[in-house]
Protein backbone atom coordinates (compact mmCIF):
# COMPACT_ATOMS: atom_id res chain seq x y z
CA UNK A 1 0.00 0.00 0.00
CA UNK A 2 0.80 4.13 -0.73
CA UNK A 3 -0.49 6.91 -0.52
CA UNK A 4 -0.68 9.12 -3.38
CA UNK A 5 -1.14 11.95 -1.69
CA UNK A 6 -3.26 13.86 0.96
CA UNK A 7 -5.10 16.90 0.58
CA UNK A 8 -6.87 18.39 3.50
CA UNK A 9 -8.39 15.58 5.30
CA UNK A 10 -8.75 12.86 2.16
CA UNK A 11 -6.22 11.04 0.61
CA UNK A 12 -5.83 8.45 -2.31
CA UNK A 13 -4.11 5.61 -1.51
CA UNK A 14 -2.96 2.58 -3.86
CA UNK A 15 -2.01 -1.39 -3.64
CA UNK A 16 1.41 -2.84 -5.04
CA UNK A 17 2.11 -6.49 -4.52
CA UNK A 18 4.86 -8.24 -6.70
CA UNK A 19 3.81 -11.60 -8.64
CA UNK A 20 5.50 -14.04 -6.14
CA UNK A 21 3.80 -12.72 -2.77
CA UNK A 22 0.47 -12.64 -4.07
CA UNK A 23 -2.30 -13.88 -2.36
CA UNK A 24 -0.54 -14.25 1.15
CA UNK A 25 -2.70 -11.92 2.77
CA UNK A 26 0.24 -9.10 3.02
CA UNK A 27 -2.30 -6.52 1.09
CA UNK A 28 -5.20 -7.37 3.79
CA UNK A 29 -2.75 -7.12 6.84
CA UNK A 30 -0.72 -3.89 5.52
CA UNK A 31 -4.26 -2.37 4.71
CA UNK A 32 -5.86 -2.82 8.07
CA UNK A 33 -2.94 -0.70 9.46
CA UNK A 34 -2.64 2.03 7.33
CA UNK A 35 -6.89 2.07 7.50
CA UNK A 36 -6.47 2.50 11.35
CA UNK A 37 -3.63 5.11 10.91
CA UNK A 38 -5.99 7.20 8.63
CA UNK A 39 -8.82 6.25 10.76
CA UNK A 40 -6.88 7.91 13.86
CA UNK A 41 -5.54 11.21 12.08
CA UNK A 42 -9.05 11.48 10.58
CA UNK A 43 -8.00 11.36 6.99
CA UNK A 44 -10.36 9.71 4.71
CA UNK A 45 -9.18 7.26 1.55
CA UNK A 46 -10.19 7.33 -1.46
CA UNK A 47 -8.83 4.16 -3.77
CA UNK A 48 -8.80 3.67 -7.69
CA UNK A 49 -9.34 0.23 -8.72
CA UNK A 50 -9.56 -0.98 -11.89
CA UNK A 51 -12.46 -2.67 -12.12
CA UNK A 52 -11.31 -6.24 -14.00
CA UNK A 53 -8.66 -6.79 -10.80
CA UNK A 54 -11.60 -8.97 -8.65
CA UNK A 55 -8.96 -9.52 -6.32
CA UNK A 56 -8.06 -6.06 -5.01
CA UNK A 57 -11.44 -5.26 -5.63
CA UNK A 58 -12.67 -7.91 -2.93
CA UNK A 59 -10.14 -6.70 -0.45
CA UNK A 60 -11.32 -3.17 -0.76
CA UNK A 61 -14.92 -4.75 -0.26
CA UNK A 62 -13.42 -6.23 2.98
CA UNK A 63 -12.52 -2.91 4.51
CA UNK A 64 -16.00 -1.50 3.42
CA UNK A 65 -15.20 0.31 0.24
CA UNK A 66 -18.42 0.40 -2.77
CA UNK A 67 -17.93 1.55 -6.48
CA UNK A 68 -18.96 4.91 -6.60
CA UNK A 69 -17.88 6.62 -9.86
CA UNK A 70 -16.87 3.98 -12.26
CA UNK A 71 -14.83 5.39 -15.31
CA UNK A 72 -12.10 4.95 -17.97
CA UNK A 73 -8.52 5.18 -17.21
CA UNK A 74 -5.49 5.43 -19.59
CA UNK A 75 -1.91 4.27 -18.34
CA UNK A 76 0.58 5.96 -19.82
CA UNK A 77 4.29 4.39 -19.91
CA UNK A 78 7.33 5.64 -20.96
CA UNK A 79 9.44 3.02 -22.29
Amino acid sequence: WYLVCIVGNNCEGDIITLPEYRGKGLATITGSLILQSLDELGVNMDWDVFVDNTPIVKIGERFGFEPYHPYEFLSLYKV
